[in-house]
């Protein structure tokens, strides 16, 4: 294999882990690889870091900027990728060595747009791990194919994976072609980018391996974040209806969709708030914006795919 595969990796104020995040990836087994550090107005000494490891690996370059929020640094690094593959890592993360070979492996050897992996978590605070759940596991939306596209999973496709970017590589210009971006938004910025690239990809596959160690309960995370910025995930589902609007697909991924909507909400206001006043805007927010909108009632029971939801 020759084929060059790039990472991008946007980080703020991440002192504490882009180190251990940047040397698992110098110790990854396949060796051809270009590494985008997109520095995103930090003000640590995360941009030190980085630049002291980038004097020992060529292969490391880093992009500085105001900040601008994790989607827009995914785009500036993206615009610089020069790999056949990409893959858009976060910098609190690190990985097992053999994740790209195996990963970039899948993707030759089955000719696909997108493979996506699992991991396990660490929660920092306590120190315990557990395993994600395999790839496609007691999944109803999962095709019972090695390579599959939204054809075999119309009213499932968006509940494939969890919708974030970073357990998946991505043919660099199938991305390009169809003109999937991530949003500017503070936090879930990802969500329209995973959505749309499973809906326009006619050859998806995995690899049901724990290649990702994924940090959680860190403070200044993304998703800590979310809690104050619980707006964005409206922006991204608007954004996502638009675009299927758009694409005239609307009606063929509506159950799907209409699933992602509920989904979302039912975990926001159970899993996601600690400030009442900010569960309270959320779901006054809901009640006079969203729900009249989507109609849930109108639809059958039988449709969403949680009861519980």
């Amino acid at each position: 294999m020759k084929e060059l595969v790039s990472v991008i990796i946007p980080f703020y104020n991440e002192e504490q882990y882009i180190g251990d995040c940047l040397i698992s990836l110098i110790k990854q087994t396949y060796k051809n690889i270009e590494i985008i550090c997109v520095d995103d107005g930090s003000t640590d000494n995360g941009a030190m870091i980085v630049k002291a490891i980038q004097q020992s690996d060529s292969r490391i370059s880093l992009i500085q900027q105001e900040n601008m929020n994790a989607g827009t640094a995914r785009n500036v690094g993206f615009s610089k990728a020069k790999g056949e593959y990409v893959l858009f890592l976060d910098s609190d993360d690190f990985f097992s060595p053999s994740m790209v070979e195996r990963m970039l492996n899948k993707a030759l050897s089955t000719n696909s747009d997108i493979v996506f992996c699992t991991g396990y978590g660490l929660n920092v605070i306590t120190k315990e791990t557990y395993m994600m759940p395999p790839v496609g596991k007691d999944n109803a939306s999962f095709p019972n194919k090695e390579v599959f596209s939204s054809a075999d999973t119309t009213d499932g496709i968006f509940q494939l994976s969890v919708t974030w970017a970073w357990d998946k590589m991505y043919r660099t210009d199938f991305i390009r072609k169809n003109d999937i971006f991530f949003q500017g938004t503070k936090v879930c910025n990802d969500l329209v980018f995973v959505c749309l690239s499973y809906l326009f990809s006619e050859r998806i596959t995995s690899v049901n391996q724990h290649f990702i160690c994924h940090r959680t309960n860190i403070a200044s995370s993304l998703y800590s974040a979310g809690e104050r910025n619980w707006k964005c995930l409206f922006e991204a589902l608007s954004e996502l209806e638009n675009r299927l609007i758009c694409e005239d697909l609307y009606n063929k991924h509506r159950i799907s969709f209409l699933n992602l909507v509920v989904e979302n909400i039912v975990y926001y206001l159970l899993m996601r708030f600690t400030d009442g006043n900010c569960f309270n805007s959320f779901y006054t927010y809901y009640k006079n914006n969203v729900s009249d909108h989507y109609n849930f009632m109108q639809y059958p029971k039988e449709i969403y795919r949680d009861d519980f939801a």
